[in-house]
């Protein structure tokens, strides 16, 4: 069981909302169909991850299903399911636009990677996903009603091509004019870059019905192209808890109890780099996530994106296996964010400073007001 659980009822007449889920796509579960079919493949694991992706693609553009577009990039957010709800890392997005800045934009180093789905009519999951990973983040503001497709692949590339168009600030001298990213500046020297600024990306976009009718196709895709790019960006291990929690929570609000070893093999099948502390991860997340709706999970992960310097991608199995034994839960949340920010040569296993990270943490959660679950 995930701890800290609000149980669901409804108590009045079903809202608007509620009407327009009740009209969407029903999810299709014909064992002849032959994406059910491909699907059924990756669970019994009888095909790989990676191949399966590519096959599932060409059978959603068979279906009309899938059709390419450019589209521009204001209108493209990271989707909540991309790398598991961990969305975009905001230092990662400005390394990358330096990056780029530098060697060139090329879009035979693009390719076909761009693959979106359509955010489904009236739901505003994506839009207000993409308005937290904006907010006070030094990224791209995000208008309000401008988020029409979500991103399952090349989300940090495409939000470099927001912030240069927003004019973010910026003090790289490749990009940016003033202390402000400069499409005009970037114009001078790389035009492929400024007019992809303008024009956006080709995606191949998925139609939002696959998000209903076929459920797992989304996580599928976006969890295979995300493997094929680790050379790249590894899987962090705020993935993988938010992959451990996505799975479980699926299973409890089902009222199925929850199969962690499956699960756990499913979360190892792209060999991660935290594989060898899968066990404390999932201990972690079954006392601190905070229910189904994983309320502190989310704000976790919110504190890694935007204070956690990108170069520190991991704690120590023994931090995770000792907060998840703590008695409080706030004090146990402060500890957590307190050994990211303290140096690593001081988190480590067999020497984890304890006492002066729970000292650290108790002074973080009177400082930053944990008390208030509702504000997180």
């Amino acid at each position: 069981m995930l701890s800290w659980v609000r149980p669901f009822a409804f108590v009045s007449q079903p809202s608007a909302a509620m009407a327009k889920v009740r009209s969407n796509p029903v999810a299709i579960t014909d064992p002849t169909d032959p994406v059910v079919r491909l699907l059924h493949s990756v669970e019994s694991e009888s095909e790989g991850l990676v191949a399966v992706a590519d096959r599932l693609e060409h059978l959603l553009e068979e279906k009309d299903l899938l059709y390419k577009l450019t589209i521009a990039p204001r209108s493209v957010g990271v989707d909540p399911s991309n790398r598991d709800g961990e969305g975009i890392n905001p230092l990662n997005v400005l390394s990358l636009a330096g990056e780029i800045a530098d060697v060139g934009l090329s879009y035979t180093e693009i390719g076909d990677k761009p693959i979106c789905c359509e955010v489904s009519p009236g739901d505003p999951s994506v839009e207000e996903f993409n308005v937290k990973l904006s907010t006070d983040s030094g990224m791209a503001d995000v208008p309000k009603d401008s988020i029409h497709y979500g991103s399952l692949s090349c989300s940090h590339t495409n939000y470099v091509l927001r912030c240069v168009a927003a004019g973010v600030p910026c003090e790289d001298e490749l990009l940016s004019e003033g202390g402000h990213m400069s499409v005009g500046k970037i114009g001078r020297r790389d035009k492929k870059f400024a007019d992809a600024v303008a024009t956006g990306l080709k995606w191949k976009v998925i139609r939002w019905q696959v998000r209903f009718q076929y459920p797992a196709a989304i996580q599928l895709i976006q969890q295979a192209r995300n493997v094929a790019g680790t050379m790249t960006r590894l899987e962090t291990e705020m993935q993988g808890l938010l992959r451990l929690h996505s799975a479980a929570s699926l299973y409890q609000s089902q009222g199925i109890d929850i199969p962690w070893a499956l699960i756990k093999k499913r979360v190892l099948r792209s060999r991660p780099p935290f594989a060898a502390s899968i066990n404390e991860l999932a201990h972690f997340v079954m006392s601190r996530s905070g229910g189904t709706a994983g309320v502190f999970l989310q704000h976790l992960a919110s504190f890694v994106r935007n204070h956690v310097k990108s170069d520190r991608t991991s704690l120590p199995a023994p931090v995770y296996a000792a907060v998840a034994n703590m008695q409080h839960q706030y004090v146990s949340l402060a500890v957590w964010q307190t050994a990211w920010m303290v140096p690593s040569e001081q988190v480590q296993a067999g020497g984890w400073r304890l006492r002066r990270c729970v000292r650290d943490g108790v002074g973080l959660w009177h400082a930053r007001s944990f008390r208030n679950p509702a504000g997180l």
